[in-house]
């Protein structure tokens, strides 16, 4: 599922697109990391950042990074990754 097949609220980076593409993530795993995280940390580069972490079965088992611009207008997904 990408983010043309639900109404996907936030913006996605070039970036944020190919990543995800690469490492199999679906927008409907990035829609729920940001909406129901477990975790959320400020950006330690930049403050207007976050990073909402969250784990599931879904994913393996494994963590989920989405690090989005919390100042923009919607949300800007800059990349989402696995944690090692």
């Amino acid at each position: 599922m990408d983010a043309s097949d639900f109404d996907f609220p936030y913006l996605l980076s070039r970036h944020a697109v190919e990543q995800m593409r690469k490492r199999g993530i679906p927008a409907a795993w990035v829609h729920r990391a940001i909406e129901h995280p477990d975790d959320e940390e400020i950006d330690s580069e930049d403050p207007s950042c976050r990073h909402a972490i969250k784990r599931s079965r879904d994913f393996g088992d494994r963590i989920l990074r989405v690090i989005y611009n919390a100042a923009t207008e919607p949300l800007t997904v800059v990349t989402a990754f696995f944690d090692e």
